[in-house]
Order: C-alpha cells, then sequence, then structure tokens
C-alpha cells in the first residue's frame, strides 16, 4: 500500500562520470518499478534534479602515494601501488604517455592489478583513487609504467630451449620441462593478477599442473622463477 514520508536510498556513482553538474532524474511510479528514466503515462512522479559531481579530497580516504610495475611480456604489466587500509576498490586509469586518447578504467580490490593488450615498447601514464566507506579520493598524481618490447627470435628461441609447456592449449592438466635439474617457483595468474594456482619444484626438471579443470576457460599467464632468472608462458584453458 503508498505511504507518505521521505524515502532514502543510495546511489552509485559510475566510475566513468564526468565531474561538474549533471542531471539526476528520479522516477516513482505507482506499484510497479519504472522500467526505464523516460518512462511516461503511468502513475507516478518523475522529477528532475541539478546535482554536482566531484572528487572527495579528504585525508581519510587518500588515494596511493607510490607504484611500480613488472613487465611481463611485451603485452602485459603486472602493476603494483600502495595498500590503502579499509578501503573497498580503486579505480585504476591509463592511456598511452602524452595522448589525447580516453582513459581506460579498470576497478580492482587489490592494490595491483594486471594489464593486458598492450601496445608493445610504448610509455604509459597511470593514475589511482581509492573509495571508501567515506566517498571517494581524487585520483593520483600520474604514474608512470611502460610495456616491454619484442624479443629477437633468437631470444624467444633460447626460451623454447630451456622451458617447454604442453599441452597448450590444455583441458584438466600441463606438464613443465625445465632442460635442467633445480628448484623453481611456478605461478598461474589470471589476466587481473589474481594468482590461481602455485607450486614449487625441488630439484627436478618436470612437474604437472593437475586438476585444472576447475578454472575457468580463457588465458593465463604462468609465471617460472628460480633464484636468478623468471619465465612467462600465456596458457590457455579451453
Amino acid at each position: 500500500a503508498p505511504s507518505n514520508g521521505t524515502q532514502t536510498g543510495s546511489i552509485d556513482i559510475p566510475i566513468d562520470a564526468m565531474e561538474g553538474s549533471t542531471r539526476m532524474r528520479v522516477t516513482m511510479k505507482y506499484l510497479d518499478p519504472a522500467d526505464e528514466a523516460c518512462e511516461g503515462d503511468f502513475g507516478g512522479e518523475i522529477e528532475d534534479y541539478c546535482i554536482n559531481i566531484f572528487q572527495n579530497t579528504g585525508i581519510e580516504c587518500p588515494p596511493p602515494s607510490e607504484s611500480n610495475f613488472e613487465i611481463w611480456d611485451p603485452f602485459t604489466v603486472q602493476l603494483y601501488w600502495t595498500d590503502i587500509s579499509e578501503i573497498d576498490v580503486y579505480h585504476i586509469r591509463y592511456r598511452p604517455l602524452g595522448s589525447n586518447d580516453p582513459w581506460i578504467v579498470y576497478t580492482s580490490a587489490q592494490s595491483n592489478l594486471l594489464l593486458d593488450q598492450l601496445e608493445p615498447c610504448l610509455p604509459y601514464e597511470c593514475q589511482i583513487r581509492t573509495i571508501c566507506s567515506l566517498g571517494m579520493s581524487a585520483y593520483s598524481s600520474n604514474f608512470f609504467f611502460e610495456s616491454g618490447c619484442v624479443t629477437s627470435s633468437t631470444h624467444q628461441q633460447e626460451q623454447k630451449d630451456l622451458i617447454q609447456v604442453f599441452p597448450n592449449p590444455f583441458e584438466d592438466q600441463i606438464q613443465i620441462n625445465l632442460s635442467q635439474k633445480g628448484d623453481f617457483q611456478i605461478q598461474v595468474f589470471d589476466l587481473r593478477g589474481k594468482l590461481i594456482r602455485q607450486t614449487s619444484v625441488e630439484n627436478s626438471e618436470s612437474t604437472i599442473l593437475s586438476k585444472l579443470t576447475n578454472i575457468p576457460k580463457g588465458v593465463y599467464l604462468l609465471k617460472i622463477q628460480n633464484k636468478d632468472q623468471q619465465f612467462y608462458n600465456r596458457i590457455i584453458r579451453q
């Protein structure tokens, strides 16, 4: 039954919303929810409000102060930044350095993000802001990172000789063969930088990652590391 009084609720501001004045439409429909903001010919009420969107610059929800990156391959970079306690999510935006291209925006609940499908050998600028219970920080000052350059065919062949990963694509398991015995750490990440699987190899030159049918189909990054060097391979779960 209809009732009188003040109605309250919360609104999530889209991460790509522009700062400044904009119009917000509130539609209240008798008995049923409104299908869309411009719906007409119904019993209810439509009201338009002018609202001002601005960034919260309070110290309670500050942006990260430092950032670093790790090149995985010519197309993939892992970003890291200062972890801020008691935040909900981070908004990360980036674009080629010095360009007027639209920002590419991502959301992450962790203080790292894996950026994929970059242009090789290109510098980028990046800004990060935090969202917490007290509001939204301003974007940080520019951080800079660069994608890797395409390696020579000789270097690629050398890495192929050192490490063999098969089958690729895979369904339930992959075998990893190394050119020599040693101690290695093996990690599998998704394209957002989330660690999916991890194992260690001690004094061995091969191992099998099994029971992989429980991870979603798609592209993953395999990282193989010892005390002296690290290698990366793209693997595909089909």
